[in-house]
């Protein structure tokens, strides 16, 4: 999963665009809302982030939320993120 990540990036950060070499893996649907256990650890719950990009989207979540970057916890997006 996380090669096709990095594929789909080209290793830049997903948020800013920068060339990221050294990125961080983000799920969209946070592990502890169950982002990894039910299963969802999918190429569509996966961003490559910078450091800096992955801690703006944890510090400013309504804009993450909005923009998403995050999810909240529905089935709708469950579905979304299982579905490849």
């Amino acid at each position: 999963m996380r090669g096709i990540v990095l594929e789909r990036c080209q290793a830049h950060c997903e948020r800013c665009g920068r060339p990221t070499p050294f990125g961080e893996f983000h799920h969209r649907l946070p592990r502890k809302m169950g982002g990894t256990r039910r299963g969802i650890g999918t190429v569509k719950n996966c961003l490559y982030v910078c450091t800096y990009c992955h801690h703006y989207i944890h510090s400013n979540p309504s804009e993450a939320y909005l923009k998403g970057w995050l999810l909240r916890d529905t089935e709708e997006n469950v579905r979304e993120v299982c579905e490849e």
